[in-house]
């Protein structure tokens, strides 16, 4: 069990309690055989140039 909190305003906020738990299989299997609607993901714009890029160079 989680939870989350938002301040929306300076007399409100939002609270989201989660609580999770093992699926049974049924569930399992419902949840692999519903379709997903992949995200949409950003075209790459011509003019970037990665050309001079150096792979992991931050990766810590």
């Amino acid at each position: 069990m989680l939870h989350t909190s938002e301040q929306t305003s300076s007399t409100e906020s939002h609270i989201r309690i989660i609580s999770a738990h093992r699926a049974d299989p049924a569930k399992v299997r419902d949840y692999e055989q519903t379709p997903r609607q992949r995200p949409r993901v950003a075209e790459m714009k011509d003019h970037y140039d990665f050309s001079k890029g150096a792979r992991g160079k931050f990766y810590r």
